[in-house]
């Protein structure tokens, strides 16, 4: 059972696990919560641009490895993409996840090939990308 889970762990999402992008408690009420009550794993994102454009995008929570990686480069990429970018790269990101594609556009997201293999975790890697699509829409 633990070989099974060996592949899940690409050493990029144990690094970003331990050392996430712009993760960080904000006094600031958050812009939305990502929330997944069946394992626990919750974020807030906060907006701490002058201008609130989500220019930049900081996170702080607790969640899995999986998630916590993910979310992370959802505010990194956020940042490099802006709005439009990141509408259309969580579109393709959730059909990479869901094996409706095996392209992914942004090279940084591959390090979940294998989180595809493990449908337990797949809300795990979306989780974030989720939540924010639903507030931009």
């Amino acid at each position: 059972m633990e070989s099974d889970y060996l592949d899940l762990y690409h050493p990029r999402i144990l690094e970003l696990d331990k050392h996430p992008y712009h993760f960080k408690k904000c006094v600031e009420e958050p812009i939305l919560i990502a929330n997944n009550p069946f394992c626990g794993d919750r974020f807030k994102l906060f907006d701490k641009s002058p201008n609130k454009d989500y220019a930049a995008l900081f996170f702080y929570g607790h969640g899995c490895a999986v998630s916590k990686a993910s979310t992370s480069l959802l505010v990194e990429l956020f940042e490099q993409k802006g709005l439009t970018g990141i509408r259309e790269l969580a579109d393709q990101f959730a059909k990479f996840i869901y094996k409706e594609t095996d392209h992914c556009a942004e090279d940084k997201l591959l390090i979940f090939e294998n989180v595809r293999n493990h449908p337990s975790r797949l809300d795990c890697a979306l989780l974030g990308w989720n939540e924010l699509l639903k507030k931009l829409h």
